[in-house]
């Protein structure tokens, strides 16, 4: 498989570059783009930790698909674990390809996949702008499906259950009361105040996040919107999941590898 074939179906799609927000990292962050280029052993990671690429050069893999960057803002200073990350790289010739918040957005990306493990239902996009006015269907607006013909309302303490079991969480942070009814959510991976206000206008009673300002969350709580905040990485990682077997499939006569990432967190019970 040439370096072109892959990149043109990561970019058309599974992380279409349109669903990028202006400024994000997305694409090559690291190697010579070279179109004709020869790939046949590839890691699928979420972020390029300096385990990732250690196991990529002992794996001799040529391409590196991350979720998350190098670096994720301009930077002036190089500290050492980053000039070894780019040693290694640069040493065996790996190309980074990194597909970010465009994964999030993507139809069958980070969003729709929560969503059909947690066995909502996605009635609409949730579409936010970036700095550039640009619009990016970032989230999914999704109804609860019930089972067994159950007739009870769909409670706080049902989706939090869903979470715990399906996206293997154990610590899970939410603003409302267990009982209060959930009859529309809001996945998105990140809560601001404009997009909080957005969602109680499109009567979203309930936001399902993994990052939130704690400003932002007392803005949820006086305004009496239930709100969940999970681990990055439990969703994140089942979203890479997804994305090595749709590649081993599009892409039957390479080699993938997935590198398991750690959760850098660890939690107290």
């Amino acid at each position: 498989m040439l370096l072109s074939q892959i990149t043109d179906f990561l970019e058309k799609r599974i992380a279409p570059k349109s669903h990028a927000f202006t400024n994000d990292i997305y694409g090559i962050q690291f190697g010579p783009k070279l179109e004709d280029k020869n790939i046949k052993k590839i890691m699928i990671t979420l972020d390029p930790s300096l385990n990732a690429i250690i196991e990529g050069v002992k794996q001799k893999v040529s391409l590196i698909i991350s979720h998350r960057g190098l670096i994720h803002t301009p930077t002036k200073h190089f500290h050492e674990n980053l000039i070894n990350k780019f040693h290694l790289l640069s040493s065996a010739r790996i190309i980074l390809f990194v597909i970010n918040t465009a994964f999030e957005a993507a139809q069958n990306g980070i969003s729709e996949i929560i969503a059909n493990r947690l066995s909502l239902k996605t009635e609409n996009l949730f579409k936010l702008k970036d700095i550039s006015g640009k619009e990016i269907p970032l989230g999914r607006i999704c109804t609860p499906e019930k089972f067994l013909n159950n007739t009870k309302p769909f409670l706080l303490e049902d989706l939090i259950n869903r979470i715990k079991k399906n996206l293997n969480s154990r610590y899970i942070k939410y603003i409302g009361k267990l009982d209060d009814e959930i009859n529309k959510i809001c996945i998105i991976e990140n809560v601001s105040k404009n997009s909080l206000l957005y969602a109680l206008k499109l009567n979203c009673d309930c936001m399902l996040t993994r990052d939130i300002q704690y400003e932002t969350a007392l803005i949820a709580r006086d305004l009496n919107l239930d709100l969940i905040v999970t681990p990055h990485f439990n969703s994140e990682i089942i979203g890479m999941k997804e994305l090595y077997k749709i590649l081993s499939i599009e892409f039957p006569r390479d080699f993938f590898i997935f590198f398991d990432s750690n959760d850098p967190f660890s939690y107290a019970l």
